[in-house]
This record gives structure tokens, C-alpha cells and sequence, in this order.
């Protein structure tokens, strides 16, 4: 999601758009009679505004289930606290009724239900009364969503811009691998913009290359991770010559090891000639990095 502020330094750039409205904007929408209700569904559908910028509308029938059973399970959390009440004024007659009904509301109102439900006592006994007006009013977007794009149909079609939202999972995922334990794009105190450019630039090359072997380890039943731990097992032999090391061979890997080499199309040197240089650890960076 992008405000307008952000959508002005995009188009300022000379580049296009693709965002999710956020749902108060989506109501505001259905106020104004640019969209109208009936047009979500789990068929994709478009609409334009008098500026000519297109609204691409879609129901997604699974999400609105999910959604109707968190309500329906936050109703039973509700539930649960109002029993518990009623149970304690029942064996505590000296408690106050306005206590419990009090920690009941305050309950639906950290469940975030308090607009749907309506907590009312009577003789001693509280009971929950489910405002059916406002939860079918409520309940009308679930699953709904509106896809916002400057993008002219000549450019894009509906189902090209819908499908170029949803490759935002892929986004989301790069992110996760790049920023968790696996590539590590952590912050790192720099004091120049170009060493912080160079950083995330060589985190960047190592997702590439950590997608580019997803990609061809596909039919490996392994992920890229553990793939990567089994060719760490792979060790070479020292050949010496006078005491000192002159070249290292590569002994021939086992069947495991051997097909992720292949399906990596690598070929493997006989020999490696042994040259002093320096190799940059994950243990020295650290201690680099805080010199910087």
C-alpha cells in the first residue's frame, strides 16, 4: 500500500503503479458511487474514475472465510469471559454485576468486536446480543479488495495488473530470505552511504544466486539452505610437497552431493592450486564492520 505522497514521488520518477486501497478507502469508494458492491466478486472486474484511473475489484472467497471464522472465534473468546463472569456472581452474591460487565465490555473491546455486540445484564446474569444489522453491515467486504493503477489498458490488461499485485508474495518472500538468518541484510552502523550501497548490493547478488539455485534444484527434496549444508561436507585432499601445501585435490563426491553439482551445471576442477589469500569470514566482517 502507497499514500498519495508516495504515488507523486513515483510519478515524479516518470514510473507507474500498482497498490491495494486500503478498506476505509474502499468505503469511501462505495459512498461515492464509483464502485458499487455487487461488483465484487471472484471474477475480476474494473471500473474507472473521472481521471481515468482504474479500479480492479475481486472477491476472494477463502479470505472471507478465514475473516467470518476469526469473528466467529473472537465471538467464542467473548463467550467464554461472559460465562466465567456469570459463574463468579452466581457462587460470589456479594460481587458487584457492574464489575463483570464491565471486564465482559472491556473484553469485546480488545477483541475489537464491541460494534457488532451488545453486552446487556439482567438479574444478575449477563448476556451477549449480536447486533446483526452492524455485522452484516461490517461483514459486506470481506474478502474484497480493490487494486489501484495509473496504468492504461494498452499497458496492462485487468488480469495482467492483478496478477503483477499478487506477485507481491514473491517480493515479501525475497525480503524474508534476504533479511532473516539466511542472507542477513541486518543493519550495520556505517557511516557512508556507499558502504551501505555496497552492502545491500552483495546481499542482493547472494538472493540471486539463492534463487537462481531454487530454480535448479527444484526436484531436490531440500531447500536451497539445506542443499547448501550437504556440499559444506565436501572436503578436499592436501597434496604436500616439502612440508609445504602445493594444491589440493577434489575427491569424488558422493552420489547426494554429486547430483546437486550437476543439477547446478558446475564442473568441478581436478586440482586446486593453492595461492595465499586473503578470505573474508563471516567472524572478520563483524569486526570489520565495526571499524567502518
Amino acid at each position: 500500500m502507497i499514500k498519495s505522497s508516495q504515488i507523486a514521488e513515483i510519478n515524479g520518477e516518470g514510473h507507474h503503479y500498482i497498490t491495494v486501497l486500503t478498506k476505509p478507502r474502499i468505503e469511501t469508494l462505495i459512498k461515492s458511487d464509483i464502485v458499487q458492491l455487487e461488483l465484487f466478486d471472484e471474477n475480476i472486474s474494473e471500473v474507472r474514475d473521472t481521471s481515468g484511473l482504474r479500479y480492479i475489484l475481486r472477491r476472494n472467497p477463502s479470505r472471507a472465510k478465514e475473516i467470518a471464522e476469526n469473528r466467529n472465534d473472537k465471538l467464542a473468546s467473548l463467550v467464554k469471559i461472559l460465562d466465567e463472569q456469570n459463574i463468579y456472581l452466581k457462587e460470589h452474591k456479594n460481587a458487584h454485576l457492574n464489575v463483570a460487565v464491565r471486564k465482559v465490555n472491556e473484553k469485546a473491546q480488545k477483541l475489537k468486536i464491541s460494534n457488532w455486540v451488545e453486552i446487556t445484564s439482567f438479574r444478575r446474569k449477563i448476556k451477549v446480543e449480536i447486533l446483526q444489522d452492524e455485522l452484516k453491515k461490517i461483514s459486506e467486504l470481506d474478502g474484497c479488495y480493490i487494486i489501484k493503477t495509473d496504468l492504461t489498458e494498452d499497458m496492462a490488461s485487468s488480469e495482467t495488473v492483478h496478477s503483477r499485485y499478487k506477485d507481491l508474495s514473491k517480493v515479501e518472500s525475497a525480503f524474508r530470505c534476504s533479511k532473516t538468518a539466511e542472507l542477513e541484510l541486518r543493519p550495520l552502523y556505517v557511516r557512508k552511504e556507499s558502504s551501505t550501497r555496497g552492502h545491500v548490493f552483495v546481499v542482493m547478488l547472494a538472493y540471486m544466486i539463492s534463487r537462481e539455485l531454487a530454480r535448479l534444484w527444484k526436484d531436490i527434496d531440500g531447500t536451497v539452505q539445506e542443499c547448501l549444508a550437504e556440499l559444506k561436507t565436501l572436503t578436499v585432499i592436501n597434496i604436500k610437497i616439502q612440508g609445504k601445501v602445493k594444491c589440493s585435490k577434489i575427491p569424488t563426491p558422493r552420489e547426494d552431493i554429486k547430483v546437486l553439482i550437476d543439477k547446478a551445471n558446475v564442473t568441478m576442477p581436478e586440482l586446486i592450486t593453492c595461492r595465499k589469500a586473503k578470505v573474508a569470514t563471516k567472524t572478520k566482517l563483524k569486526r570489520i564492520s565495526k571499524s567502518i
